[in-house]
């Protein structure tokens, strides 16, 4: 895969992660997605890994929109 959409995909991953702790920060939420979304302290190991695999970077964003759909 290209650099730049892995890299792309990165700062996407973690720009989720961030809003779901940060912005949104409901305690469910945040659980939900540490379960279903990107790991608990993930590093740039961690991110360029789901940012690689296609179908786990689908699942993921798919996952964040619905969290933000259900969030109220």
């Amino acid at each position: 895969m290209e650099d730049n959409k892995i890299y792309l995909r990165k700062i996407l991953l973690d720009t989720m992660d961030t809003y779901i702790k940060d912005v949104i920060g409901d305690e469910d939420a945040i659980n939900d997605w540490l379960a279903l979304g990107v790991p608990d302290e993930s590093d740039d190991d961690m991110l360029t890994s789901i940012a690689e695999d296609t179908e786990d970077f689908v699942r993921i964003t798919r996952f964040f929109g619905e969290l933000l759909n259900n969030y109220e």
